[in-house]
């Protein structure tokens, strides 16, 4: 290896080397980070604007009276089910994302008076072709959920929705649509668990019906059998009167216990009919749809830095790549043995001397 060659050696990979790399080909490098960004940038301004409606609400937590009928019922049953609070905020952000949730939102029909005008479902909108009933939903769900944004804030438990597409009052229209379905929903849900509670309850109140009667015959039947105690008079065994006792605290037990759960029934079945909103919507969509910022700035500074990156890359593999094959860089055999590249041949700088050929004599 030469002097000439171990220098070389010496200066690839360092600072220098690749700042002499960079100032040679910067010309092409900013052309093809400037051609990126210029191409992102079109390509963001071509893409059709959305617009976003925004709506926030929040669960808000059965009523009082229910509440105490449910919580004490489960106590006494044992069922702690019937004795919670109010449902978490995750159960409305997977239930807004749900197939069924969003099937129905597609089926219903929308209407904008344009230009140009539309009226039908999503669909229609969305051109989703009639396939298959399965392929339909499934790619009207996937749509969907690439336009419906939900969040959740941890301390107060507000649920954010926001709605995203080309028609600003399709995004109104579709946030309003999708409040009304989560609280008819939640009705539905609330009202089916209080019928369910009520059957229920209803048997447990036949069956403390019916303990009661008999303990009351019970009763009734030891007076007829000791009529003395019955009208008030003194004599009577111990015995008796311990039975007495017996049998009252009897009654009084069911008696009481039938009572709440009367109470608890009527408490269920008003619940069971209750058809008020639950849901406290603090921010409606409404008036407020705006246009989605399309992020065109932060899109050609990053597709600018990307070609900056590339285009290094590249020139630093082409330098590479061409000392190697000028020789002025040793590679290395599959058997590890360093060997020289291809190098040139040098050149004479004169007419080689033709050897002097004796010529015998005749």
């Amino acid at each position: 290896m030469t002097a000439g060659s171990v220098d070389t050696l010496q200066r690839v990979g360092s600072l220098w080397w690749y700042g002499r790399i960079l100032r040679r080909h910067s010309r092409s490098i900013f052309m093809l980070s400037f051609g990126l960004a210029v191409a992102g940038a079109v390509l963001s301004l071509l893409r059709p604007r959305e617009y976003t409606a925004l709506a926030k609400f929040r669960a808000l937590a059965p009523t009082a009276g229910a509440q105490g009928a449910l919580g004490a019922l489960g106590a006494q049953l044992g069922i702690s089910a019937l004795s919670q609070s109010g449902d978490n905020p995750e159960f409305y952000i997977d239930l807004l994302r749900s197939r069924g949730m969003l099937r129905d939102l597609g089926s219903r029909i929308y209407h904008i008076s344009g230009p140009p005008p539309f009226t039908g479902d999503l669909y229609t909108f969305f051109e989703i072709p009639p396939d298959r009933t399965s392929a339909r939903n499934i790619k009207l769900v996937e749509t969907l959920q690439k336009k419906i944004k939900t969040s959740i804030e941890r301390t107060t438990g507000i649920v954010t929705v926001e709605v995203n597409t080309t028609e600003p009052k399709l995004s109104e229209q579709i946030s309003v649509t999708l409040l009304g379905l989560l609280n008819q929903y939640d009705i539905n849900r609330r009202r089916d668990r209080a019928h369910a509670e009520r059957e229920f309850v209803e048997l447990r109140v036949g069956d403390e019906r019916a303990a009661l009667t008999s303990e009351e015959d019970a009763l009734t039947g030891f007076y007829t059998r000791n009529r003395q105690l019955m009208a008030g008079r003194s004599v009577g065994s111990a015995e008796l009167n311990a039975e007495e006792s017996r049998l009252q605290r009897r009654v009084q037990f069911r008696q009481a216990l039938y009572l709440s759960l009367a109470q608890d029934l009527s408490k269920i079945e008003l619940e069971e009919a209750r058809n008020t909103p639950t849901l406290l919507v603090l921010e409606r969509p409404e008036g407020f749809v705006e246009p989605r910022p399309r992020g065109t700035l932060r899109l050609a500074v990053l597709l600018f830095m990307l070609g900056l990156i590339v285009g290094a890359g590249v020139a630093v593999v082409r330098e590479y790549l061409a000392m190697v094959r000028a020789g002025e860089l040793q590679v290395f055999e599959p058997g590890g043995e360093p060997s020289a590249g291809p190098r040139r041949r040098p050149r004479q700088s004169g007419r080689a001397e033709q050897p002097n050929v004796a010529r015998s004599a005749d």
